[in-house]
């Protein structure tokens, strides 16, 4: 967008502003993949929810243990 803008000489962009909105729009789409990833069901036989919000703690919480499970192991040996 911001090329076709300048290519045009509607207006004069700079260029942090062009990084700025870039990085947030990358670190936008990893949020949502994220969530995407996180909120589906994991359980073939069940059914998830329009905005997968329960699925999301529950997944998280599961994701949240396995990451506690492998720091405890690691300090053990």
């Amino acid at each position: 967008m911001f090329y076709w803008i300048v290519s045009h000489k509607w207006l004069k962009v700079a260029t942090p502003v062009v990084l700025g909105v870039s990085l947030g729009f990358l670190g936008l789409g990893v949020v949502g993949l994220s969530y995407g990833l996180l909120s589906a069901s994991w359980d073939e036989e069940r059914v998830g929810g329009w905005w997968g919000w329960p699925e999301f703690r529950l997944n998280f919480g599961r994701m949240s243990a396995a990451w506690r499970g492998a720091k405890t192991q690691t300090r053990e040996e």
